[in-house]
């Protein structure tokens, strides 16, 4: 009687242990899920709040600046994740220009001239020179290196109002036939720009100045519109393609 005694208590004990140890496994089992389902939440709000940044531009209408904004975007994007994140998919940008713009003149032409192209933009490794990024950069530099060349005697657009103030008033002398008065105002206006470098340079500058402004007003005035987006496996974006179009007037 005493040995079935003790043969019932350690089986009890044998079938509680086996109880424990089936809800240590139960409760690790699901904290694991619970776990794997806080990583996909976490990841899908992740990529929520990445594809809103570049839906905004996912629209019908969209200026040209518009699209500048959204290079530098999926530029930023592209340089955090390559040094973060090793096998990422970069953002894909793909513009189609339909109208060239050519204004700038010589032999620096290329450098600035936005072509009627396909651009595809991915990142500083994969693109070509001549993509719409690019070129917009070249634009933007060397207005900077004009401005930062004038600015320590005096700022670039001062002196192109100081230019057509003198032209302005040369031209009405010789409408009216003051040769005399002209001539003084050129040679006045001559020796004013010595101050900046000289006539030749000052009037070089300032025309290549007003071709890249007005390159640059020319595209962020284009219009455009988005399609053909793509998503990866995880339902983040990972191109777009922008399509110049004319405007509904």
């Amino acid at each position: 009687m005493e040995n079935a005694s003790k043969a019932l208590i350690m089986a009890g004990g044998i079938l509680i242990s086996i109880l424990i140890i089936g809800l240590v496994v139960f409760m690790f089992s699901n904290l694991g899920n619970v776990q794997s389902e806080a990583e996909l939440a976490k990841e899908a709000m992740q990529i929520e709040k990445y594809n809103k940044r570049f839906e905004q531009y996912n629209r019908s209408m969209l200026y040209g600046s518009d699209i500048i904004s959204v290079i530098n975007l999926a530029e930023d994007y592209n340089n955090v994740q390559a040094s973060e994140q090793l096998g990422y998919t970069p953002m894909t940008l793909i513009i189609n220009i339909t109208n060239n713009i050519t204004i700038v003149e010589g032999s620096e032409k290329a450098k600035y001239e936005i072509k009627a192209k396909k651009h595809i933009i991915l990142d500083d490794k994969k693109d070509s020179s001549d993509t719409v990024k690019n070129i917009l950069k070249n634009i933007d530099d060397k207005i900077a290196k004009i401005e930062e060349d004038y600015i320590k005697v005096e700022p670039i657009d001062n002196i192109i109002r100081i230019k057509q103030t003198y032209d302005n008033e040369i031209n009405a002398y010789t409408r009216l036939g003051r040769t005399t008065d002209a001539d003084n105002k050129r040679k006045e206006y001559n020796d004013k720009m010595k101050d900046y470098g000289g006539k030749d340079k000052v009037e070089k500058d300032i025309k290549m100045y007003t071709q890249l402004k007005s390159t640059k007003t020319n595209f962020t005035s284009k219009y455009f519109t988005a399609k053909d987006v793509k998503y990866d496996d995880t339902g983040r974006m990972i191109a777009i393609t922008f399509e110049e179009v004319e405007p509904n007037l």
